[in-house]
């Protein structure tokens, strides 16, 4: 295996490792999401504020027995998103080592036909 088979198949084996790591993280994510017999004793707003990473004022709206579950789905979804932004990341490190693969490839296959040009006496493999 060349240097090149090599490259292919660290961007592969790096994409599919992250995408599988997201949807590890996706269902980890979806396990720790607040109950609907408990979400429907809040008001919409204080849902959706509970999701903001920088929002505090929904705390105060929120039982105290029901704070922990929400500060867990929320913390959880914070990981999943990083998550996702860390694969947004990989998708074009996977692009860029099959480009960098593919010109090795195609400037070692030149660099082979021009040794065969420049002399002629030798056999091609």
């Amino acid at each position: 295996m060349d240097n090149s088979s090599t490259l292919i198949a660290v961007s592969t084996a790096l994409l599919l490792g992250a995408g599988v790591i997201l949807i590890v993280i996706g269902i980890w994510t979806i396990r720790a999401l607040v109950p609907r017999s408990i979400a429907s004793k809040y008001p919409r707003h204080v849902l959706r504020m509970s999701h903001l990473p920088f929002a505090e004022k929904w705390r105060s709206g929120v039982d105290s027995e029901d704070l922990p579950l929400f500060l867990r789905a929320r913390a959880r979804r914070f990981v999943f998103l990083l998550t996702a932004l860390a694969l947004s990341h990989v998708i074009p490190a996977y692009a860029y080592l099959h480009v960098v693969a593919e010109l090795r490839r195609c400037h070692v296959r030149e660099l082979n036909l021009l040794g065969e040009l420049a002399s002629p006496g030798k056999k091609s493999r």
